[in-house]
């Protein structure tokens, strides 16, 4: 009889053994698939690292372009801005030279019928087309 319930407990703690290694074949197997899992999602992170990496510098370099452009850019406009002002400066004087011309002017116009003779005579004298526009639009507001 106790041949038979040591059988018995053999038989038992064998199942039991077999039950435990299943569960101990399932449960490796299941963290085998995740193991394989976060493996795949380091590589896919590693790849994503790399291209971010790759994404930086191509960010540094456009802005250093930029800065280099900017640098371009404010030159090229102070030098539009020095013209702007030397032109300004020679319509100033074109302005007060064209003043200068249409005064006497006024003065014949109110004097003489002839005062359009004057004008173009007078224009002709000046040295550019602009002086010339000047100087008779001038005139022109003085008549009226």
């Amino acid at each position: 009889m106790t041949g038979e319930i040591l059988g018995a407990a053999e038989w038992i703690f064998e199942c039991v053994l077999l039950a435990v290694m299943i569960a101990t074949i399932i449960y490796a197997k299941r963290l085998d698939r995740l193991l394989r899992q976060i493996r795949g999602d380091r590589a896919a992170l590693q790849t994503l690292l790399e291209q971010i990496g790759v994404s930086i510098a191509a960010a540094v370099a456009a802005t250093d372009r930029l800065k280099i452009q900017s640098g371009e850019t404010s030159a090229r406009i102070a030098s539009a801005c020095a013209a702007a002002d030397r032109t300004s400066e020679m319509l100033e004087q074109l302005i007060d030279r064209a003043v200068q011309v249409g005064k006497p002017q006024s003065r014949e116009r109110s004097r003489s019928p002839s005062a359009s003779c004057t004008t173009e005579q007078s224009a002709a004298g000046l040295k550019s087309r602009t002086e010339r526009d000047l100087a008779r639009m001038l005139a022109d507001v003085s008549l009226s």
